[in-house]
């Protein structure tokens, strides 16, 4: 439905307009942008790459919503064979 007033999606995107001043459908329009943004500058920071190569632990969510840990593994430990006892 087109509007005779009023801000556009595209005015809010810019940041030329207030969100509040959208329709419902318009706002969720604008969130699913915002939520794609966010997902694509996250997948594009690669923390897990930068947290292992300072040798950091961090933690974020698994697939089933559970807590995991990943502890950083040292160059050395990585390169070794394990020893049979």
């Amino acid at each position: 439905m087109k509007r005779d007033h009023g801000p556009s999606v595209s005015q809010v995107s810019m940041g030329d307009a207030d969100y509040d001043n959208l329709t419902a459908e318009e706002q969720a329009v604008i969130r699913d942008r915002w939520i794609t943004q966010v997902e694509t500058a996250i997948e594009q920071l690669r923390l897990d790459k930068k947290f292992a190569a300072e040798g950091r632990s961090f933690a974020e969510l698994g697939e089933d919503g559970e807590v995991v840990v990943h502890h950083p593994v040292k160059e050395n430990q990585a390169q070794q064979k394990p020893r049979l006892r």
